[in-house]
C-alpha cells in the first residue's frame, strides 16, 4: 500500500499522482522503501533411497524355467502340409502301385485276395525296411517268431525317387533351409503313418495259399501260421529313411543354406550328385546279372518249371534287380558272398551253438556253382566304378575342383557302400519257446521236447571286404578320369613321385666323407697304393 508524500493520502495501485493535493511524483514501485530482497532457493533435490545389495536369490528360489510348449508346437505344427501330404502320398502311392504289379506275377494261382493284397502290403512296406513278421496261432502251446527282412531295393529307388522329385518341385520358390527341412520332416511322418496303415490293416495266413504253395497250406486252425509286415517297423523305418533322403535334397539346395553349409555344399554336392545316379545304374546292373544266368547258367534248369513258376520268378527278380545289380558289382571287386548264420537250442537237458558260414567268391559260383555267366562282373564293377568318378567330374564347378571331388567322392564310400550292403542283403531270424507236458514235437528237425530255439541268418556281401575293396577300385577309377579330364597332370605327378623316391632312397656304402675330414687324412696316410717307392 503507498500514501502520497505532500500530504500522506492513500494513492492508488500505480497511481503517477496524488488525487488528493495534485502534486506528481515516480512509480510508487520506484519510490518505495527498499526492501530486502527473497531469493527463492532452488528445491532441493529428490531424496535417493539408499541402495542395498542384495545376494543373488539361491536356486530354491529361483522362478523356475518355463517351456512355451503352444510356441514350440505352434512352430512345429505350422507348415506345409498339404504339400507334404502330396509328397507323402505320391511316395506311397509308387511304391505301393509297382507292388501290387509285382505282386500280381509273383502269386501263384489261388493266392486268395487277402493274402495277394498281405503280399502288396509287405512289399510296399519291405521297400523302406518294415520286416515281414510270422508268427503260428492256434491252441498249440508254442510261442514262436519269425521275421524276413529282405529290401526290393528296386521299388525302394524307385519311390524315393519320386519323393525327391516332387519335394524339389513344391519347395522350388522357398527361400529358408529350415522351413523346407520342416517340410522335409512332415513329409516323413506323414510317410510312416500311412505305412503303418497299410501294414495294420492287411494281414494273410496260411489258410489258401494256391496251388504254389498248397505244402504249406494249414491242415486245420491250430497249424494256422499268420504272416504281415511289422507295424512298427513300417511306422519308424519310412520316417528315417525319408528324412534323410530329403535332407540330402535340401543339403543340395545352395542358396537356402548359411554361408559355413555353403562350404559344406561346395565340398559335398558334386559326389552326391554322381553318387546318387550310380544307384540308378543298379538295375541295369541287375538285368545283365539275371541275362547271365539264365542263358550261360547251368546251376539253373529252368526247362520244367511252369507259368506260375516263371512269373513269379520275373516278379521276384524286378523287385530285387537292384539288389542283384550291387551284389554282381561286389563279386567283380573280389568280395566274397553267401550266407552265414547261427542258431541256439535249450530243452530237453540239452543244449548248443551251431555255427555256419557259406561265404564264397567270384571263382567259386563261375566254377562250383555252374554259372560261367557271372564273369561278366568283372567288366561290370569298373564300369559302374569309371561311370560314377565321370558324373563327380561333370558335376564339379570347374576343372580345379575335379580332384578334389573325386577325392571326397572316394572317402564316401566308407558310409554308403556299408549302407548299400545292409539294403541288398537279406536278415532273417527265429526265436521259438515252448513249455509243454505232452510228447515232444518234431518241427522239421530244427526242434524236439520243452525248451527254446532262437538263430539268424544273413544272405549277401560281406560288409567289411565290400568297403575297402570298392573304396580301393574306385580310388584308381578317380585317378583314371581326373588324368582324363586334365585335372591331373601325369607328367608333373610322376616327376614328383621320381624325386620322392630318390629323396627316401640312401645307399649307405657309397657315402663318401668330405675332402680334408680327419676320416679322409687317416684314409690317406694308411694308403700305400698311391706313395711314391721308398729309395733303398
Amino acid at each position: 500500500m503507498n500514501f502520497c508524500s505532500n500530504c500522506g493520502h492513500q494513492l492508488a495501485d500505480g497511481a503517477a499522482g496524488c488525487s488528493n493535493c495534485g502534486a506528481t511524483f515516480a512509480p510508487a514501485a520506484a519510490t518505495a522503501s527498499p526492501t530486502t530482497t527473497q531469493v527463492t532457493p532452488p528445491p532441493p533435490p529428490p531424496a535417493v533411497a539408499p541402495q542395498v545389495t542384495q545376494a543373488p536369490p539361491t536356486s530354491a528360489g529361483d522362478p523356475p524355467v518355463t517351456f512355451d510348449a503352444q510356441k514350440f508346437l505352434g512352430r512345429l505344427l505350422v507348415g506345409n502340409w498339404v504339400g507334404a501330404g502330396v509328397v507323402a502320398a505320391a511316395t506311397l502311392a509308387a511304391s505301393g502301385v509297382l507292388s501290387l504289379i509285382l505282386a500280381l506275377l509273383i502269386k501263384p494261382e489261388g493266392f486268395g485276395l487277402d493274402n495277394t493284397l498281405t503280399l502288396t502290403a509287405t512289399l510296399m512296406t519291405a521297400a523302406f525296411g518294415a520286416d515281414l513278421l510270422i508268427s503260428p496261432h492256434g491252441d498249440l502251446d508254442l510261442d514262436a517268431l519269425g521275421f524276413v527282412g529282405a529290401f526290393p531295393l528296386t521299388i525302394t529307388l524307385v519311390a524315393l525317387g519320386v519323393a525327391v522329385y516332387l519335394f524339389r518341385r513344391i519347395t522350388a520358390q522357398y527361400t529358408n533351409a529350415f522351413v523346407a527341412a520342416g517340410d522335409a520332416a512332415r513329409t516323413a511322418l506323414i510317410t510312416g503313418a500311412g505305412a503303418a496303415l497299410v501294414a495294420a490293416i492287411f494281414r494273410g495266413d496260411n489258410d489258401a495259399l494256391g496251388a504254389g504253395l498248397s505244402d504249406l497250406e494249414a491242415d486245420d486252425s491250430d497249424f494256422l501260421v499268420g504272416f504281415g509286415a511289422s507295424v512298427a517297423g513300417a511306422l519308424f523305418m519310412p520316417m528315417v529313411m525319408v528324412s534323410f533322403v530329403l535332407a540330402i535334397a535340401c543339403l543340395m539346395r545352395r542358396d537356402w543354406l548359411h554361408p559355413k553349409l555353403q562350404l559344406v555344399h561346395d565340398w559335398v554336392a558334386a559326389p552326391l550328385a554322381g553318387f546318387t545316379r550310380m544307384l540308378l545304374l543298379l538295375p541295369i546292373a541287375g538285368a545283365l546279372c539275371v541275362a547271365v544266368l539264365l542263358l550261360f547258367g547251368d546251376g539253373n534248369d529252368t526247362s520244367e518249371m511252369d507259368s506260375d513258376e516263371w512269373m513269379t520268378l520275373i516278379g521276384l527278380g524286378i523287385a530285387y534287380l537292384a539288389n542283384l545289380g550291387f551284389g554282381l558289382i561286389g563279386l567283380g571287386a573280389g568280395v566274397s558272398a553267401g550266407a552265414n548264420g547261427v542258431g541256439t537250442y535249450t530243452g530237453s537237458g540239452e543244449s548248443g551253438i551251431d555255427r555256419f558260414s557259406e561265404m564264397h567268391r567270384l571263382t567259386f559260383f563261375t566254377g562250383e556253382g555252374d554259372e560261367p555267366g557271372l564273369w561278366i562282373a568283372v567288366g561290370v564293377m569298373p564300369l559302374w566304378l569309371l561311370v560314377g568318378a565321370f558324373l563327380v567330374a561333370r558335376a564339379s564347378r570347374s576343372r580345379d575342383q575335379v580332384l578334389r571331388n573325386q577325392l571326397v567322392w572316394v572317402g564316401s564310400f566308407l558310409l554308403f557302400i556299408p549302407l548299400l550292403v545292409r539294403l541288398s542283403a537279406v536278415h532273417a531270424g527265429v526265436d521259438v519257446n515252448m513249455d509243454t507236458d505232452e510228447d515232444p514235437v518234431d518241427l522239421g528237425g530244427l526242434y524236439w521236447g520243452s525248451g527254446e530255439l532262437d538263430g539268424s541268418l544273413y544272405v549277401g556281401l560281406s560288409g567289411v571286404a565290400a568297403t575297402f575293396l570298392l573304396l580301393t577300385f574306385a580310388f584308381l577309377a578317380a585317378l583314371a578320369i581326373s588324368a582324363a579330364t586334365g585335372a591331373l597332370d601325369l607328367k608333373q605327378l610322376s616327376t614328383q613321385a621320381r624325386s620322392l623316391a630318390k629323396t627316401m632312397q640312401t645307399q649307405p656304402g657309397d657315402q663318401q666323407p668330405a675332402a680334408g675330414t680327419p676320416q679322409q687324412s687317416a684314409a690317406d696316410a694308411t694308403d700305400t697304393s698311391t706313395q711314391p717307392p721308398a729309395r733303398s
